[in-house]
């Protein structure tokens, strides 16, 4: 089976690449950098990938977007859903949070040891979803305020906790920015807080 990998790092692609050489089950691995590489790569490929890695930070594009792009693609060829494990640098539980509702199957930080990374992709390619211990005590703390949230709401803070300004939150959800300042405000009073700075510290 094929693995893809989604990472701009070239780096650390030859080095998750040459990690899953360890696992018999994946027989290829295919690294891209972009989302443009990736989806050409998906629509091309036959038989899907079987596990596709991605990072969210991909310059200025979030790695997380392909993910509803393959739901739909998988959708229209009537083709199994790939397991997809996210491998970041970004340790947030909101975002963490964020990836597994959007469809991905796991987590695992990039600070994480190679047998971390290799016990996630396992539990991945069986369907099992994967957080490491440390990570899914903060996401129980926060899942009450996180649960009272729209899906739009969600998508809204994961934007703000990326660093995007309200501008940017507009433009990426194609929305206006009085649009933003009500949902914000709505997110406030469900988080109990009142700034964006206590948003960030959540």
């Amino acid at each position: 089976m094929e693995a893809l990998l989604i990472d701009d790092h070239e780096l650390v692609g030859l080095g998750v690449a040459h990690l899953l050489s360890e696992i018999k089950q994946i027989t290829s691995v295919v690294c891209v950098r972009s989302l443009a590489e990736a989806r050409l790569h998906i629509e091309r490929s036959r038989p899907l990938p079987a596990l596709v890695i991605l990072d969210i930070h991909l310059g200025e594009e979030n790695g997380l977007d392909i993910i509803p792009f393959l739901r739909a693609f998988c959708r229209r060829a009537r083709a199994k859903m790939p397991a997809v494990l996210v491998c970041s640098i970004v340790e947030d539980p909101f975002l963490i949070k964020n990836a597994l509702e959007m469809g991905a199957t796991g987590y695992v930080p990039k600070s994480s040891g190679s047998g971390e990374l290799l016990r996630a992709v396992k539990a991945a390619l069986l369907g099992n979803a994967y957080v490491p211990e440390e990570y899914g005590a903060r996401m129980v703390e926060i899942v009450d305020a996180y649960d009272q949230l729209t899906k739009r709401e969600k998508q809204a803070l994961a934007l703000l906790r990326r660093g995007n300004s309200n501008a940017q939150i507009a433009e990426a959800m194609g929305i206006s920015r009085r649009t933003v300042e009500n949902m914000l405000c709505s997110i406030y009073l469900k988080t109990g807080t009142s700034s964006r700075a206590a948003l960030l510290d959540l």
